[in-house]
């Protein structure tokens, strides 16, 4: 997840968006089908949750093998020329690109999370079943394919992106108000929208690590970084979330929340999406 970016980069430089595009969907579809299929593979295998974790002993050892044949292919075709990812001394934390990319990775993260969290318990306070509520995430997650694929191609040949921040940013808010306002209505549209905003902002977050970045050893570093950084902002936000709830059973003042991250988001969305390396 970390090192791939950079890899990318080093190995398709002239295919960047679409290669990005495919590892980002690669991403989310084989995290909902893990989501969608733990119970099913602990029944099958007879093992329960041990059968649930076991099951990717078995991916790990297919990649390994891939991995392995990928290095015996090389070591035959040790005449054609390579490029190393290289070394680089730049430190990152110093850099103010490296920082909005990383808060805006981390704010996009965020909301997401709080939504999956906390989508199943606000959508019964609505007067939803448990069932239409697992519906309604399905629209989010099949939304997000497609939208995850064509989003690092389409940006990937735009100068900046700061356009497209303003959409996702706007589509973001825009979800939450008709959450406030709205409630359960109209939650299949809502859940379209949080499907369309989320797929952009992930591989759009994807994307500036080797869009914003002169060498692939870098491109690995901000990576890194911006992980690193945003996922731990990310980690607060369903707490955050679930405790303001405790003071308004509304959900309004969680939301309010949301909206206030995604203003916040926007400003950082903006620096990030200029055209500017982390390294100037």
């Amino acid at each position: 997840n970390v090192v791939t970016p950079g890899y990318v980069k080093n190995n398709f430089p002239k295919q960047i968006g679409l290669m990005t595009g495919i590892f980002a969907v690669s991403m989310n579809l084989t995290a909902a089908l893990a989501s969608g299929f733990s119970v099913k593979i602990g029944e099958w295998t007879g093992f329960g949750w041990r059968g649930s974790l076991g099951i990717w002993l078995v991916i790990a050892a297919l990649g390994f093998v891939v991995l392995i044949l990928e290095i015996l292919f090389n070591k035959k075709n040790s005449g054609q020329p390579k490029t190393a990812l290289g070394t680089s001394g730049f430190n990152m934390f110093k850099s103010s690109q490296a920082w909005n990319i990383s808060i805006f990775m981390g704010l996009q993260s965020l909301f997401y999370y709080c939504m999956v969290a906390w989508l199943p318990s606000f959508l019964n306070d609505y007067h939803m079943s448990g069932e239409s509520s697992g519906w309604v995430l399905f629209v989010i997650q099949i939304t997000m394919i497609p939208i995850t694929f064509c989003c690092p191609i389409i940006a990937s040949k735009m100068k900046d992106q700061r356009i497209m921040i303003l959409f996702i940013c706007a589509l973001m808010f825009g979800s939450t108000m008709m959450f406030v306002f709205l409630k359960s209505q109209w939650i299949y549209v809502n859940a379209v929208i949080i499907g369309i905003s989320n797929g952009l902002s992930f591989s759009l977050s994807i994307l500036f690590f080797s869009t914003r970045t002169k060498s692939s050893i870098n491109a690995v570093k901000i990576s890194g970084m911006a992980q690193s950084v945003g996922y731990l902002i990310a980690a607060f936000g369903p707490p955050v979330f679930g405790k303001l709830h405790d003071w308004d059973i509304s959900w309004n003042t969680s939301f309010y929340f949301l909206s206030v991250a995604v203003l916040i988001m926007l400003y950082f969305g903006l620096r990030a999406a200029r055209n500017k390396y982390v390294e100037d």
